[in-house]
């Protein structure tokens, strides 16, 4: 029986032999990690294979992007493209996907990986506009939430501030689809770091004004949703970003290392953007 799996085909010019098969390899691990189900990978180098192991894939996933690697667009490139639309015409299949050409070095494995998850649709559409703003793959890894999304978004929808650490979080916020009548007040310093009731409370930079914050939910005093994304080498500050979303409040967290105020920035214009084109 076929499973849901992705499948991912890398044609790798014949020039190049087995000398990236192991990365290529680790690639596919990271997608696996950020779309949490298995992916299906094959590598192939001489062209006549190509269809073939197209159908082949095709038996196993109901999903197939095929990524040209040290393949320039041209000749073989287009050969490759006639190749995948032949099959999609006589197989009638419509989830098939291939890449723009990819040249690799080092610096460019993160735009492979990137390149390939944009062919994806299971990623939700949050982690995609993230994506789609800062081309970092790795960030969806840890990027969490408590509720589902429109839960989330209903639970904001009345919350007319927003409290935030950094006010740097402002520079990839797009005022134009906050909703109307919002305000966004800032305090960085922890010890004044306070929030009313019903407010979206944004950490992006200080660990210290999240721990306030539970201090604050301890009390009683809830805000409508908590995004908690500082970026933190701590590990008992790594398990503070985790066990917030455990908490009986919508949380959006980052639960490792990473965050930031593009992060936390892009997550708040992100829910605003959803609540507007309501």
């Amino acid at each position: 029986m076929k499973s849901s799996n992705i499948g991912i085909l890398t044609v790798v010019h014949p020039s190049k032999g087995d000398e990236i098969y192991k990365i290529l390899e680790d690639m596919v691990r990271e997608i696996e990690s950020i779309l949490r189900k298995s992916v299906e990978f094959k590598y192939v180098e001489n062209l006549e294979n190509i269809e073939n192991t197209i159908r082949e894939l095709l038996d196993r996933c109901d999903r197939l992007i095929i990524c040209p690697l040290y393949i320039r667009r041209g000749t073989h490139y287009i050969q490759i493209e006639d190749i995948v639309n032949r099959v999609i015409d006589e197989e009638k299949r419509i989830k098939i996907s291939i890449t723009k050409p990819l040249l690799y070095s080092e610096e460019i494995l993160k735009s492979i990986i990137v390149e390939i998850l944009r062919n994806i649709d299971e990623i939700d559409k949050l982690k995609r506009y993230i994506l789609e703003n800062t081309g970092d793959y790795e960030i969806l890894v840890e990027l969490r939430y408590n509720r589902d999304f429109e839960i989330i978004k209903d639970s904001v929808k009345n919350s007319k501030v927003i409290v935030c650490d950094d006010m740097r979080v402002l520079s990839y916020i797009n005022i134009e689809e906050t909703i109307p009548g919002t305000r966004i007040m800032f305090e960085e310093d922890s010890k004044y770091f306070s929030y009313p009731p019903n407010s979206i409370v944004v950490i992006a930079s200080n660990i210290g004004c999240l721990k306030k914050v539970l201090d604050y939910v301890n009390m009683g005093i809830r805000p409508s949703l908590i995004i908690a994304v500082p970026p933190t080498l701590s590990r008992d500050d790594i398990t503070l970003k985790r066990d917030i979303l455990n908490i009986d409040i919508p949380v959006i967290a980052t639960a490792g290392s990473r965050g930031g105020p593009h992060i936390a920035g892009l997550v708040v214009s992100y829910i605003m953007r959803e609540i507007r084109n309501e």
